[in-house]
């Protein structure tokens, strides 16, 4: 991100007009944005999100709560890509130093794209040197969690 800004200010320094301006620009990193709803095979994705909250209900007597969030920026956001070629292009004809210093994929991903799930532990303080998990679900419920997704995802 830094040597984008950095980019960005060299940029503006050759530009003879000193009056304010604004200046526009992708700048890394670029987190695609992702939603299981944008992919083909939703409603199977759906059928998982059922078996996984009927285990969990089964095994550990837990709910699982299904929640949309903020999703331009995630850890999940390399699993699919699912915007147009012309999106593609867009960003790598915009993103500064795209070719040379970045760039990401997106055509592999966008063929690989596949349905991401964020399956983690009740925890609070989230990226505070606050933050702590229930070791509960970090020792024994997610684990247990995470094995049945793969080993579903995998039966076929």
């Amino acid at each position: 991100m830094e040597v984008s800004i950095q980019w960005m200010e060299y940029v503006l320094s050759l530009h003879k007009d000193k009056d304010p301006c604004i200046v526009i620009g992708i700048a890394a990193p670029y987190y695609p944005a992702v939603n299981n709803s944008d992919l083909e095979n939703y409603q199977e994705t759906l059928g998982f999100i059922e078996n996984l909250s009927r285990e969990s209900k089964e095994k550990f007597d837990l709910g699982i709560e299904v929640q949309n969030y903020f999703t331009g920026i995630c850890d999940l956001s390399y699993g699919m890509f699912t915007e147009s070629d012309e999106t593609i292009e867009y960003i790598e004809n915009n993103m500064i130093l795209w070719g040379t210093d970045y760039e990401i994929p997106l055509q592999l991903i966008k063929e690989m794209s596949m349905p991401v799930f964020n399956i983690g532990a009740w925890g609070k303080d989230l990226h505070k040197y606050t933050e702590r998990v229930l070791k509960e679900d970090l020792f024994h419920r997610i684990p247990h969690l995470l094995d049945y997704s793969i080993r579903y995802f995998l039966k076929d």
